[in-house]
């Protein structure tokens, strides 16, 4: 991860792009950098990556949900939603 940080430090993302089916990701940079995620592990539940905006955090898991909310949300009150 620090390798893939470093690849692109100093870039802007200008594109995210995932595939639900298969719980992948694609990071795009305004200088040409790009990341690719992809699951790793068995639990199909656990959060892949996250991006934290001033007040809210977006978060991708392997399973193709994503859940939008207030950083201080309690982990039983996150509503998981379907990408169409």
């Amino acid at each position: 991860m620090d390798r893939a940080a470093a690849n692109v430090d100093g870039q802007n993302i200008s594109s995210i792009f995932v595939e639900p089916l298969s719980g992948e990701s694609r990071f795009e940079f305004d200088l040409g950098g790009l990341i690719e995620t992809w699951p790793y592990g068995d639990d199909p539940t656990e959060e892949q990556w996250y991006i934290y905006g001033p007040e809210e955090v977006f978060a991708y898991r392997a399973d193709g949900l994503y859940c939008k909310q207030p950083g201080d949300t309690p982990c039983e009150n996150e509503i998981w939603c379907e990408i169409h």
